[in-house]
């Protein structure tokens, strides 16, 4: 039961009446009431007006703060024909995160179409033991065959239930994009060796695979680990089913590119390589999923049993004899009485016994054919009852490949279905073209076409929801292609079967969820055929008419039934279909400018680096960057770190992550995360109330930030110091060992990016200092190299580059830019003086134009080079006490200071290399290991928080990897 009344408006439908009862009556609700309440919310009702009209009720027993409190929701609500009060849509965020979920779950109840909401999804029961349905397929009737060559009609678009999703343009793929490839298993030990097998074989080798085990009661965790490598489990303490399991490896996943698999299929060497070249040739670049061709996983003979009188066979027998690979295909309804019979086996079949049921006792010939081609021989038995067994044998026929899926169609009715399934493959698919829908069972998609959607909507569980999610796609404008070069082989219901109770209620429960989703103008009708079908059902079973076991199972559980598909649909109305309450730990860190590589976006990345241990973190942004880029210019792995684009990114999306970080200067995105970060590289004075108070903590990346973050934005949320990092140990290493074969060199270094604006570098005036010195001195022979980014894009920094140019010819100043990592470090071994000038000319009043960190100068003295700095900003704290002498105000000081430095080196006086020492010691304050021990106490505790606030709704257990 919910501990207060703003848990329990969280919860699902179910859950919340049964809450609802126990909170207001002290008791279990009865069916009638339950039957009741959710027809009431299918039909429009909000939960708080549910409570209102149990509030009514004499057999409540609340107290009287209860009765107050629930008086003011009421009023709220509007129950007491009020209006909603105006606070509730203009409020001004606070810390207070139960007052905010209250409102936004007011808001979203009564509003038509309304976001989905992060609550806990409604729970379907766990199937039985072996019951499980962890695999997808768009069969969602009894076998038919369909021998035409074209789909039916397609389906018109149609618009989700929620207008909240986002359809960003397609993310760059690169040329070797990391694929994850989603497993979702449940007692599939049988097949996870082949699988795995399969998967080492790959040409294309830039992949992880992502396994998530529904509670299995096999060894399957144990063979995955050993079977299948660059694997990452995520260990399920129930059966979530294929739909909720899938979101979880979606979570999980760190590439672009999500390759749904299902653990029983087979597949050749190049498959993902096939698949990732569907991209590029079918020649669109709004595709979002890439199909292969999929086969039945042997080929099949196809078996023709013909009789002068009318039989019927028993599939069961039929199904019995099979051995490794049981699957049988009927083409004709065994059970009905024809002349003539026909159905598939697998390829290596031997001898199969028949039973011929007549209606009489009938002399008649028997034939059975193989394939069309072979007469095979039999042997007949007669038995009491009108029946002959038929021995024959089935390895002489030929074997052909059948077709389990070449990509699926879905009517204007919502009708849905695997193309060519069940035919043989004879090239007749062979053609690549779009499809309406794709098949769960193998598909590669696109995460950015997802937008804020996660890939399944969880009340399906399984079947129908890849239908589901294929409309969503192509409503937002994107393309499911068909790519028949790439093939699969699929056992096919082989942790289930499509006779099954589980697969009955299921198929029966969703296809109306579905319809109320994508087709809610076809839905009455459908929903009120299905009722008095299932009452027909009933009638008859009480009538004494004979069904078979799991067809009177079904009928027996309708009420139930029609229980659990209310309750879906009124999830479709509410908007809440594609909220999810089993979510892994997520870290969000926000910022617009990744591509720039620029100090703030090294430390957001080294902020990320140091948060993967404790969740996955998405690196954000409104506009594509390359990751891959960002991994190898700054030297990280990032690994479990992944890049996430959405267009117009919103305070709504960040509800998304449990810890979400904005690193993005001078934003005013308000945060509705369950704990708010603002990384901070200076206060900006346009800031707004709302946006700071939706925030728990800022961090100033140095004393200097601090103190100007708490004079421009106040006390809105505390202010604390963590300092960018820098590789401090990692830098002096390599500077020594260049310097056993290199002695340093007389050159001045300066790094930092070329640009007119802002925190300027004052490279011009360093270049004029630089020229004044050597007119003072004789012989002078000293070098000025100038290391930085430039944004060729931007006219005003490139001019800026050019006047650098003009004023460093004829010279001995080198101009290096966007020069390598290893160049950089190569230079900074070598350099015995460093030049650091932001700021230099700057009133004092600006102090956004100063340096207020300085990760390049922490870099500088981390390698032993001398600083001369300018002293405003942040500076002073970089150098700290020992080195303070070597700051200066202006350029006379910066000069003067260069001079005395430059006489100490060319003397090899003992008193500078004293100062390298003493450089090299204060950079280890910045090493990234102080830096990452400083990140554990401030964000552990966070995380921690998160996941004991997700164990409330999650039974999964953390990622483990082999």
């Amino acid at each position: 039961m919910a501990k207060n009344i703003y848990e329990l408006l969280e919860c699902t439908s179910e859950e919340f009446l049964n809450g609802a009862y126990k909170y207001m009556f002290g008791r279990e609700i009865d069916r009638e009431g339950r039957e009741h309440y959710l027809a009431q919310l299918v039909s429009g009702a909000n939960r708080v007006d549910v409570l209102y009209d149990l509030s009514r009720s004499s057999e409540n027993n609340l107290d009287h703060d209860t009765r107050s409190r629930l008086a003011r929701i009421f009023k709220a609500n509007g129950n007491i024909g009020m209006p909603m009060l105006r606070p509730f849509r203009r409020r001004r965020l606070a810390n207070s995160r139960a007052k905010e979920n209250l409102i936004g779950i007011l808001s979203a109840i009564r509003a038509p179409g309304a976001t989905a909401l992060p609550a806990k999804s409604d729970p379907i029961a766990t199937p039985k033991a072996g019951a499980d349905l962890n695999h997808s397929t768009q069969e969602h009737k009894a076998p038919v065959v369909v021998r035409a060559k074209e789909p039916p009609p397609k389906a018109p678009a149609s618009t989700p239930v929620s207008p909240s999703i986002k359809y960003p343009t397609p993310v760059d793929l690169g040329a070797a994009p990391l694929i994850s490839i989603i497993v979702v298993n449940y007692n599939g030990e049988r097949h996870l060796r082949e699988l795995g097998e399969c998967l080492a074989k790959q040409t294309y080798k830039n992949f992880e695979v992502i396994f998530v085990d529904n509670n299995s009661s096999d060894e399957s965790i144990s063979v995955a680990k050993k079977a299948i490598s660059k694997i990452k489990i995520i260990a399920s303490e129930k059966n979530f089913g294929f739909a909720e399991a899938n979101n979880i490896g979606q979570e999980a996943a760190a590439g672009e590119l999500l390759l749904l698999m299902n653990n029983d299929i087979s597949f050749g060497p190049s498959l993902i390589e096939d698949l990732l070249q569907g991209f590029g040739e079918s020649g669109k670049k709004n595709v979002a999923a890439i199909i292969p061709k999929i086969l039945f996983y042997k080929d099949f003979v196809t078996v023709k049993v013909t009789s002068d009188d009318s039989f019927r066979l028993n599939e069961k027998e039929l199904f019995g004899q099979l051995s490794d690979y049981k699957k049988l295909i009927p083409l004709t309804k065994l059970q009905d009485t024809h002349k003539e019979h026909r159905f598939m086996v697998p390829v290596g079949t031997g001898k199969l016994k028949m039973t011929l049921a007549y209606e009489q006792a009938s002399d008649a010939d028997i034939n059975v054919t193989i394939s069309d081609s072979e007469q095979s021989k039999v042997r007949i038995e007669f038995k009491p009852g009108n029946k002959k067994i038929v021995t024959f044998d089935c390895k002489a026929g030929k074997a052909q490949p059948i077709i389990n899926n070449a990509g699926s169609y879905v009517t204007h009715e919502g009708e849905c279905g695997d193309i060519g399934i069940y035919e043989v493959d004879e090239g007749q698919y062979d053609t690549p073209n779009t499809r309406d829908a794709l098949c769960g069972c193998v598909a590669l998609i696109r995460r950015s076409a997802l937008g804020n959607y996660p890939l399944f909507a969880p009340d399906f569980f399984a079947y129908y929801e890849d239908s589901e999610l294929s409309i969503r796609l192509r409503s937002g404008g994107w393309l499911i292609y068909y790519h028949p070069t790439a093939v699969v082989r699929h056992k096919h219901a082989s942790t289930s079967s499509d006779k099954s109770l589980l697969f009955k209620r299921l198929v029966a429960k969703n296809r109306l969820g579905f319809m109320a989703i994508h087709f809610p103008h076809l839905l009455e009708a459908q929903l009120a055929a299905a009722q008095s079908n299932w009452k027909h059902l009933e009638h008859s079973a009480a009538n004494g008419v004979k069904f078979e076991d799991v067809d009177l199972e079904f009928i027996r559980g309708i009420p139930d039934l029609r229980v659990d598909t209310l309750g879906f649909i009124g999830r479709v109305k509410s908007g809440l279909i594609f909220s999810r309450g089993t979510r892994l730990p997520s870290i969000g860190i926000y910022n617009l400018y990744w591509n720039t590589k620029g100090g703030g976006e090294l430390r957001a990345l080294y902020l990320a680096e140091a948060l993967s241990k404790y969740a996955r973190v998405d690196l954000i942004s409104t506009h594509d960057f390359d990751l891959d880029g960002l991994r190898a210019y700054f030297n990280l792995k990032l690994e479990g770190v992944r890049k996430i684009i959405v267009g117009g990114f919103s305070s709504q999306d960040t509800k998304h992550y449990d810890v979400f970080v904005n690193t993005t200067h001078h934003s005013n995105l308000i945060s509705r995360a369950h704990y708010s970060v603002y990384l901070l590289s200076f206060p900006h004075r346009h800031v707004t109330p709302e946006c700071l108070a939706s925030y728990n903590l800022i961090l100033a990346n140095s004393d200097f930030t601090a103190e100007w973050t708490k004079t421009y934005w106040g006390n809105w949320a505390p202010v604390e110091v963590l300092y960018p990092p820098i590789d401090a140990r990692g830098i002096h290493a390599f500077s020594t060992e260049q310097r056993d074969s290199n002695a340093r060199v007389k050159n001045i270094l300066s790094v930092g990016r070329f640009f007119k604006n802002g925190h300027n570098k004052r490279q011009l005036e360093m270049i004029e200092v630089f020229k004044k010195i050597g007119r003072k001195r004789r012989d002078f022979d000293w070098k000025l190299t100038l290391v930085g980014s430039v944004n060729l894009k931007d006219p005003d920094s490139v001019g800026y580059l050019a006047e650098l140019y003009a004023a460093a010819e004829g010279e001995n100043i080198e101009i290096l830019t966007n020069c390598s990592r290893n160049r950089l470090l190569q230079l900074l071994s070598v350099t015995p003086i460093y030049w650091h000038a932001s700021g230099l000319g700057v009133a004092s009043l600006d102090p956004e134009s100063m340096e207020h960190f300085g990760m390049a100068i922490a870099e500088a003295i981390s390698a032993g080079c001398v600083p001369v700095a300018f002293s405003g900003g942040g500076i002073p704290e970089v150098l700290g006490a020992e080195l303070s002498s070597l700051l200066f105000a202006d350029e006379d000081g910066l000069v003067a200071n260069t001079e005395r430095l430059m006489d100490l080196f060319e003397c090899s006086s003992e008193e500078f290399f004293d100062l390298s020492a003493i450089a090299a010691e204060q950079g280890i304050r910045f090493d990234v290991q102080q830096h990452n021990a400083r990140i554990d106490s401030i964000f552990a505790p966070l995380v921690r928080m998160a996941m004991e606030r997700k164990a409330r709704f999650s039974s999964v257990r953390e990622l483990q990897a082999n």
